[in-house]
């Protein structure tokens, strides 16, 4: 399956499919920030955020479920790494689904939205030069 196969027949998909796994959560997250994060990048059918356990080190981490099959992967590329009070999330699609072979691929082989983007961004400022201000000997801005 490719990346964004919009013809794949959902029929004989599993919740598994549909499904990514969000770990590093803060405490203070709630299902409904989830909701409202996770519905930007793709229909959501379901949040499961289990309740804290009474050990204060364990991080909670939520099973974010979509209707359709291909959001999982990009909700992956898209929101991996994203903040929340203070600590980056890391979402990636379910254990045995679909997508996680494809998902572990992209980010070995650095082909993840996100890593395109920040590589693009580095050799892009690598060219760039301050510009000088000799009136006021200062440096001004990139150019």
């Amino acid at each position: 399956m490719s990346r964004y196969n919009l013809f794949f027949d959902e029929s004989n998909c599993s919740r598994d499919d549909r499904t990514v796994y969000v770990r590093n959560l803060d405490n203070r997250v709630t299902s409904e920030i989830l909701w409202e994060l996770f519905s930007q990048v793709g229909n959501v059918k379901d949040v499961y955020l289990p309740p804290l356990g009474k050990d204060k080190n364990e991080l909670p981490f939520a099973l974010v479920t979509f209707k359709t099959i291909h959001s999982p992967i990009f909700a992956s590329e898209m929101l991996s790494g994203i903040s929340l009070f203070g600590r980056p999330i890391s979402v990636q699609p379910k254990g045995k689904s679909m997508h996680s072979n494809l998902f572990m691929e992209l980010k070995k082989s650095g082909k993840l939205a996100f890593q395109i983007e920040s590589d693009m961004m580095r050799r892009d400022m690598a060219d760039t030069r301050r510009s000088y201000d000799q009136r006021y000997d200062n440096k001004r801005s990139y150019y």
